[in-house]
């Protein structure tokens, strides 16, 4: 027996007797799973498209994005260009005012000064808060005024003399206590440096108390300097 099409009721031939189905049904079914384009309603090759291919040419060229910091056009799910995007990879922010700063760093240094200012449990150099104890009216003007003239007025780490440090400053060189005793007033315990050397000798306090020591040792045996111990 011939088959017939279970949508029109012809009759197949013994080609499209598999099918069970026409030719022309064939294709109508065909063309109803795969779609029209939802642009233009043009007969898609595939079901897995939306548009034919002249309609999605001109959808992406009115849905293009554009860079946030350039203005060029960039794939669909950036943000920013190839270039933008090497140079905002490289760059770091502090945490507080959002200035560009070092990569290694999480804050600027007006925001880390201020932050330690605040909190100086935070300074790396912090002991038990001796900072804030006043020094003693001993450590007086006329002290430091002989112990800068002992030193012949220059700094005894990176021997700059007072006169090139004022120009460069406006500052006078700093006096240091060796054993960070601030009480410890005595000539053999102070020392002459600037504001530099004086911040470098908060830290490895054992290693610059040993380095001084050596130094004022050495300059009381090679000058024959009697030190004033009455303070």
């Amino acid at each position: 027996m011939s088959k017939q099409c279970i949508d029109c009721n012809k009759t197949l031939s013994h080609r499209t007797a598999s099918t069970l189905r026409c030719l022309d049904c064939y294709y109508k079914l065909i063309l109803k799973k795969i779609g029209k384009c939802i642009d233009c309603e043009k007969t898609l090759s595939k079901s897995i498209y939306k548009r034919c291919k002249y309609c999605n040419i001109i959808h992406k060229k009115s849905t293009k994005l554009k860079c946030q910091l350039c203005d060029k056009f960039i794939s669909f799910g950036c943000i920013f260009c190839r270039e933008c995007y090497i140079e905002q990879s490289n760059k770091n922010y502090c945490l507080i005012c959002n200035n560009i700063i070092d990569y290694r760093a999480e804050l600027c240094f007006d925001c880390h000064i201020t932050n330690i200012r605040n909190n100086p449990v935070l300074n790396p150099n912090y002991i038990d808060g001796r900072s804030s104890i006043e020094y003693p009216k001993e450590f007086n003007k006329q002290l430091k005024l002989k112990i800068r003239l002992r030193d012949n007025f220059t700094c005894q780490n990176c021997f700059i003399i007072e006169k090139d440090y004022q120009k460069q400053t406006n500052h006078c060189l700093d006096i240091h206590h060796i054993d960070y005793n601030k009480m410890n007033c005595k000539e053999t315990n102070l020392v002459t440096l600037c504001r530099e050397c004086n911040s470098i000798a908060n830290g490895e306090r054992d290693y610059w108390f040993v380095y001084y020591t050596y130094i004022i040792q050495n300059y009381k045996k090679e000058n024959n300097y009697e030190f004033n111990s009455a303070y």
